[in-house]
C-alpha cells in the first residue's frame, strides 16, 4: 500500500486509496483480494462524499 505523507488533504488520501485499490482489483486473480479491493473502493468513495 502507498504511504501518504502527513500534511496531505484527506481527499488526496482517499484518492490514493481508491487508485491503489483499483489497481489491485484489476491485477489480482485472487477472489479474496478482488473482494477486499472492491470494498476499499466502495468505502473510500463513500467517505469522500461525506
Amino acid at each position: 500500500m502507498f504511504h501518504v505523507s502527513s500534511g496531505t488533504r484527506p481527499e488526496e488520501e482517499q484518492d490514493v486509496e481508491i487508485v491503489s485499490s483499483q489497481l489491485a482489483l484489476e491485477m489480482s486473480q485472487t477472489p479474496e483480494v478482488q473482494e477486499l479491493a472492491q470494498q476499499m473502493i466502495d468505502d473510500h468513495t463513500m467517505a469522500g462524499r461525506k
